[in-house]
Parts: C-alpha cells; sequence; structure tokens
C-alpha cells in the first residue's frame, strides 16, 4: 500500500494539454500560452481498493466526514473530491485502511487549441513522407481493426467519417452518456489522419481502404479538458470493448511521483496485446517529463516537419520510439470541413494508422511483432541510429508491411546505447540493446534481453527503461545468446546553483532559499528544500532549517546546501543601514518629559524598535529614559545612547541654565528683618523658572544675616554681607546693608 498525498500536494495541478498547436506563432509564445493553463486544480483524488472491500470501502468514506464527495467508483477504484477546507488528516486515515491500496491525485488533461481553415486543400505530404499510398497497394486480410481515439469525441456525420465510426460502442466519459459527438474538433482531425476514406472526396487517411473503425471514447470536454481519472478507464474499456490500437494525442506534466492509475490502465492494455500509441509533447522538452508518453510499453511520438526536421515544439528524450509527420497536415474537421493543424497530436495517429494497417494485412501479429517491425523498417533521421529526437526514425507504413526477415546468422555481439548513463533520482532513460550479427545485419534486443544491475540501491531497469532511485554509481549488463555488453551508470548532481550569490536580509527576516540541480542527465529542477542538507556556519548571525534563513543578529555568515556529492554557499548579510533616534537633540528644564522614537533603516524600509533597544545615560542626575520616554532630572547635559543589533544611536539632552538672576541686587534690611528674592533660571530654550528650592544659598557672613534653603534672608545685626546663589553651574549674589533704625 502506498500514499503520497503528502508530496503530491502541491502537484495536484498538473495540467494534461492535448497536443495539438494551430496558432501563427513563435513556440515560446505557445509555450507561454500553455503555461497559463496549468494552474487549475481537480482537487479529486483516486483510491484504488483491495478487490474485497469496495462496498465497504464506500460506506466507509461516507462515514468518515460527510463532506467527502463521492463522485462515481468503477471497479476497484473510487473517485472522490475534497471540501474547499478539508480535514488534513482525512486522507492519511484512508491511505491507512488496509482496504486502500493506494491514493494519488486525479490529473487535469486540458487541450489548448485553435484551428486555420485553408479552402485550398494543398496535398498530404505526411501520407507521401511515410509511403502510405505505397502501403495501400500491398492490400492485406479483410479483418476489421479497431482503433481507440480517446479525444473530443468524433464528428461521425463528416463524410470522409461517416462509416469509419463505431458509434455504437463509443462513450462520453464527460456526460456519461453514449453520445460521442465531437464538440471541439481535435479528436475529429486526429480520427481523420487515421481513417478517412478513399472515397474520391476529401483526403485520406493513413489506413487507406483497410476495415478500419474508430472506436470514439469522449475523455476531453469542448474546452479540451479532461482528467486522468477518465482517460485510464477509457483506455481499460477501449481493451474490453475489443480496440487493437488506443491512440492518445494528448499528454501532461508527471510531477514528481508515477501516476499509478494511468500506468496499471496501459499495462492493462499491453496484457491484452492492445498497441498504445501517444503523442510526445509541444513543450519543446524532455518527454520523460510527460505522461503517458513516458510510460514504460507506450510508443511515444514526436513531430517532425515537411522538410523532415524535428518541429521546434516537439518534445524529445530517451523515451522517443517513433518520429511522424506533425507540421501542417491538413485532416477533417467539424461540419463536414477539413483543416491544418500542427502538433505531436497529428503525428501519434500517423503511427496508429500504420499500426492498424499492419493489423489488417496480418492480424496474428502481436505487441512486441509490431514494435519490432516498426523498429526495424523506419526511415533513420538524424544521427544514425536511435537517438533522442526521432527515437528509431520516421514511420515507413510501406516498409512496415513488408515481410520481414529476421536473419538467421550467427550473432556477433551485442551493443547497447547510449554506452555510459547518467540520470537523477525519479528519472527514466532508455538502454537500447542491439544484436549484431555475422552478415552485418542488426536486430533489437532490447526487450528480450536479459538486464541486471549490480546495484539495485541506485537503479533499477525493467525491459531497458532505467530509473534512477538514488545518488551512486552502478552497472547495467544486458545478456542475450550468450553475449553481454555492460554500461556504467551514474545518479548524480553536476552542479547546484542559488538563484542570488549573495542575500540581505533584517534582523528577524526569514527568507525561503531555493537550489537548482543540474543532473548528470543535463536536465534540470529546483530540489525540494526538506532534501537538501543544510548549514549555517555562524548561527549567531543566521540560522537555516529546510532553505529557511531565519536572520538573528547583524553580521554576515555562509549557509551551505549539500545535495548529492555537491555543495554550493551563499553569502547572508544581516544588515541594518541605520539606527537613528528622533528627536536626536533636546532642550529640556529639570521635570519635564518627552518621548523619543527609535527607528531601524533597512534600505528604503524603517522599523520602530524604541522598546527592543538597550538605553543608557552618560548622566542620570541631569537626564533618563524609560519606556522611551526622557526625563528631565537636574541642570546639565547628558547623552541617551540607544543599543540596537550592534548599531548605536544617541540623543543629546540640554538642560543648562543660561543664566541665574535676582529681581534686587542689593537690599537693606533692619536686624530682625527678613526677606526672601526670586531666584529666577533662564534654560538654554530659553524657558525661565523660579528655583529658589534647587539652588544652593550662602551667607558671606552669618553674623550679619544668614540664609536658608528656600532663600529667605533673615538680618541680625548691623553691617554688611553678600547672599550668593547657586544652581546649574550659574550664580547670582545680593548685596545686603544691615541698618539700625535711624541710622542713614
Amino acid at each position: 500500500m502506498g500514499f503520497y498525498y503528502k508530496k503530491l500536494l502541491p502537484l495536484l495541478l498538473v495540467s494534461l494539454l492535448v497536443l495539438t498547436s494551430f496558432f501563427s506563432m513563435e513556440p515560446d509564445h505557445a509555450q507561454a500560452a500553455q503555461s497559463e493553463t496549468a494552474s487549475d486544480e481537480t482537487n479529486e483524488y483516486i483510491i484504488k481498493l483491495t478487490s474485497s472491500v469496495r462496498a465497504r470501502a464506500v460506506s466507509y468514506l461516507h462515514s468518515e466526514d460527510p463532506s467527502l464527495s463521492v463522485i462515481e467508483s468503477n471497479r476497484q477504484h473510487i473517485l472522490v473530491k475534497l471540501p474547499a477546507d478539508p480535514d488534513p488528516d482525512l486522507l492519511y486515515d484512508l491511505a491507512a485502511d488496509p482496504a486502500v491500496e493506494y491514493i494519488e491525485p486525479n490529473l487535469r488533461m486540458r487541450k489548448a487549441s485553435n484551428w486555420t481553415e485553408d479552402p485550398r486543400f494543398e496535398e498530404q505530404w505526411g501520407l507521401r513522407a511515410i509511403q502510405a499510398p505505397e502501403a495501400w497497394k500491398e492490400g492485406g486480410s479483410n479483418v476489421q481493426v479497431t482503433v481507440a481515439v480517446l479525444d473530443t469525441g468524433v464528428d461521425y456525420t463528416h463524410p470522409d467519417l461517416i462509416n469509419r465510426v463505431d458509434t455504437h460502442n463509443g462513450y462520453n466519459y464527460i456526460d456519461d452518456n453514449f453520445e460521442t459527438m465531437d464538440d471541439d474538433g481535435h479528436g475529429t482531425h486526429v480520427a481523420g489522419i487515421i481513417a478517412a476514406e478513399l472515397n474520391s472526396i476529401g483526403i485520406a487517411g493513413v489506413s487507406g481502404n483497410a476495415n478500419v473503425k474508430i472506436l470514439p471514447l469522449k475523455v476531453l470536454d469542448d474546452q479540451g479538458n479532461g482528467t486522468m481519472y477518465d482517460v485510464s478507464f477509457a483506455i481499460m474499456d477501449a481493451v474490453d470493448k475489443g480496440a487493437d490500437v488506443i491512440n492518445l494525442s494528448l499528454s501532461g506534466e508527471r510531477g514528481r511521483e508515477e501516476p499509478k492509475m494511468l500506468q496499471e490502465a496501459i499495462a492493462y492494455a499491453l496484457e491484452h496485446d492492445v498497441i498504445v500509441v501517444a503523442a510526445a509533447g509541444n513543450d519543446g522538452d524532455r518527454v520523460e517529463r510527460y505522461v503517458p508518453a513516458s510510460i514504460p510499453g507506450v510508443i511515444a511520438v514526436s513531430a517532425v516537419d515537411e522538410e523532415l526536421e524535428l518541429a521546434k515544439f516537439s518534445n524529445y528524450g530517451s523515451g522517443i520510439a517513433l518520429a511522424a509527420p506533425g507540421e501542417e497536415i491538413l485532416s477533417t474537421y467539424l461540419h463536414g470541413r477539413y483543416v491544418y493543424a500542427s502538433g505531436t497530436s497529428q503525428a501519434a495517429p500517423f503511427v496508429a494508422g500504420t499500426v492498424a494497417l499492419m493489423k489488417a494485412a496480418k492480424p496474428q501479429l502481436t505487441v512486441q511483432d509490431i514494435e519490432d517491425r516498426l523498429q526495424r523498417t523506419a526511415i533513420d533521421l538524424g544521427r544514425k541510429g536511435p537517438d533522442e529526437k526521432f527515437g528509431y526514425g520516421l514511420v515507413n507504413a510501406y516498409g512496415a508491411l513488408q515481410e520481414e526477415k529476421v536473419s538467421n546468422a550467427e550473432m556477433r555481439r551485442i551493443s547497447v546505447d547510449p554506452v555510459r548513463l547518467s540520470l537523477r533520482p525519479g528519472s527514466t532513460a532508455l538502454l537500447q540493446a542491439t544484436a549484431i550479427y555475422q552478415d552485418q545485419t542488426k536486430r533489437d534486443v532490447t526487450k528480450k534481453a536479459i538486464w541486471q544491475v549490480e546495484d539495485d540501491s541506485v537503479a533499477a531497469i525493467e525491459q531497458g527503461v532505467v530509473k534512477g532511485l538514488a545518488f551512486g554509481k552502478t552497472n547495467i549488463t544486458a545478456s542475450f545468446g550468450g553475449k553481454r555488453y555492460t554500461v556504467p551508470v551514474e545518479v548524480s548532481v553536476r552542479s547546484l546553483t542559488f538563484s542570488d550569490r549573495r542575500i540581505t536580509v533584517k534582523p528577524d527576516e526569514a527568507v525561503q532559499l531555493s537550489i537548482t540541480a543540474t543532473y548528470g542527465d543535463r536536465t534540470r529542477e529546483e530540489v525540494p528544500p526538506e532534501d537538501v542538507r543544510w548549514i549555517s556556519l555562524d548561527e549567531q548571525v543566521a540560522t537555516v532549517h529546510n532553505g529557511i534563513v531565519s536572520a538573528q543578529n547583524v553580521g554576515s555568515t555562509w549557509v551551505v546546501a549539500y545535495y548529492g556529492s555537491e555543495r554550493i554557499s551563499i553569502e547572508v548579510l544581516v544588515k541594518m543601514d541605520a539606527l537613528v533616534a528622533n528627536p536626536d537633540q533636546l532642550q529640556l528644564v529639570p521635570d519635564s518629559q518627552i518621548p523619543v522614537t527609535l527607528y531601524a533603516y533597512y534600505k528604503e524600509k524603517k522599523d520602530v524598535v524604541t522598546a527592543e533597544a538597550d538605553w543608557q545615560t552618560s548622566n542620570p542626575e541631569v537626564a533618563v529614559i524609560e519606556d522611551g520616554v526622557i526625563t528631565a532630572i537636574g541642570p546639565g547635559i547628558a547623552t541617551i545612547t540607544a543599543e540596537y543589533r550592534g548599531k548605536s544611536a544617541t540623543i543629546r539632552v540640554d538642560n543648562s541654565v543660561r543664566k541665574l538672576d535676582v529681581p534686587d541686587d542689593k537690599i537693606t534690611l533692619r536686624p530682625g528683618d527678613t526677606y526672601t528674592p526670586e531666584l529666577v533660571a533662564t534654560y538654554r530654550n530659553g524657558a525661565r523658572v523660579e528655583v529658589n528650592d534647587k539652588g544652593t544659598w550662602h551667607s558671606s557672613d552669618e553674623h550679619v544675616a544668614v540664609v536658608d534653603e528656600q532663600g529667605e534672608i533673615t538680618a541680625i545685626k548691623e553691617g554688611t554681607v553678600s547672599i550668593t546663589a547657586s544652581y546649574g553651574g550659574r550664580s547670582a549674589r545680593i548685596r545686603v546693608y544691615v541698618q539700625e533704625s535711624g541710622n542713614p
């Protein structure tokens, strides 16, 4: 039992595109248009059950969560739709049930297509390229061959298809009924390439006069949208309805996990000796990233133009089996019309039609027989031998119908191509084994050879298809007819790259890092952060976990990422441009207060960090600060300093007295009289404040007059005395004359 919901949740939306491009635009524009459609989500899941517990499991789904919608159940599968805000544990709980074999997301299929109509009906260059007219002359049996077209339906009223479509056994998986009329046009175009009649009107299909029927299985709606669930069941139903060939002119990005239900459906077809042909894809990318073309056993078809060069839009890679015409292909369309279209959607039916011709001529041919014959008779294109653009070459209908004799000469050796292999974990590549005989004839024995892996923890192989499992090196040996050939295989990373060489963050900020790996097979992908080992060289400055860098303090450090046998470092600067206090200068008077604000500046942003800073005063007798409020204590000058993240800012507090004075600097008293002058301090900010109780008072001769702490002067006896008041570094003096009564 397997469950990979957590890993696949980000991949719910793998948009499967019907592989036809009809726009007169540059390929990059076409790709951009497709990528915009790849973000719709089905929010549906396929649950495969063990065969004996289906009813119980359906009941369990309803009771576990009433909001979980069971869309339908079929055979051992149930299609469910999650609520908008699902319980994250729901699918895990279901997966733990022994009734469940696996759970996987229902991938979406989508068509992004347009049509250009050409009333001139130019000649069909594709038929000539694959030598279809010559093949028709070969004749054959009158055995009916059925080609299942899984698409948008087929216009069964079209004059060139009216006698070719098996409407009795067709099915509409979109509307769950038997109406298979095409409401888009794509499926009709594909069907015409395969089986348009030789009836002196319109066009001719690859199958010519052979007794070929099209089984229409509508899995895409009028917008070209569908799901892997419907496609998988349509494949199995096509087998059960007697199809000899299945044409899949659709594809989609596979994600990190294998689409199990689609694999099972294709395996079901192959087990029943039904050929499956699929379009390689229109993304100009490696076919290994797309399904169903990259699933073992499928004949993946790339597209060529009239010059027999690989079409700019066509996918390529080790999974390509054959090439076929795919640019400006004229075929049937809705309402009796004909249009030109381009894409690997058009290339695939050239191969499906050729297979139909072969089955009509020799019904006893097995899947292996057909694949061998197609490979041996293909017209070699590009570099000599199989390659990543054209596979074995351009499909050759005429050659495939010829009676091919396998050489009876003694086998001299076997060879394997490529002679060494480098790939990434999870990716697949094809090793092709060729038997070379004494008479220089060659035979593909890839599927007949015995394959052995020296270290099965690094890679696995089945019928020549190698899958990377884990980083490391191993050897794979092919054995056939007593001969052996060993290929070194490496699952490796060539290099790692960060998007930036250096990042600058502010304290307490968190930034997600990502790295891109270039693997041994030269493919590139962003590596999931949890698959990488991360280290910070100075965790006082910044820490890192699963690629998330958390800044701690101002400074610099390096974050190192390890993946495979490679490592890469990025410099992390935790930086603050400035620490600024506002205001940074104050003129106060004692006992007054004023709030201040401390700002940390980061490029164009600023944060208030008043509460987070450490504050100190140079003279607590002049000014102190608490909770961002400065309180003036006494006269003088003090510096308030803020420390934050290695930066400092200062505030100058000036409470100094500029002048100290009294109203009268000379007075005359009689013994026993008292007098209290008003002592006024003028501060730096211009404020005038009475400071009698704050000043220090002194009498030059206390026998004549004394003065208390509040500045009250008391005359004692006749004489002259100086009373001095001091405050804030300033002083004021009063001359006191004490005279007896009656003296002048």
